[in-house]
């Protein structure tokens, strides 16, 4: 039983995938995340300035 070549370049492809994929999901859910926040921050600011446009 030998171990070919090609078995170790298939696996190792393989593996960069499956990382590629999982470490892609992640950055995905963690930029939307931080969007959300962002268009929180910008929402609060835009009702900070309207309130002080009314008051004037």
């Amino acid at each position: 039983m030998s171990i070919n070549a090609g078995d170790i370049l298939f696996q190792l492809f393989a593996i960069i995938i499956l990382v590629t994929i999982f470490v892609g999901a992640l950055s995905f859910f963690r930029s939307q995340k931080q969007r959300g926040e962002q268009l929180n921050r910008m929402e609060k600011k835009i009702a900070e300035l309207s309130e002080e446009l009314k008051r004037k």
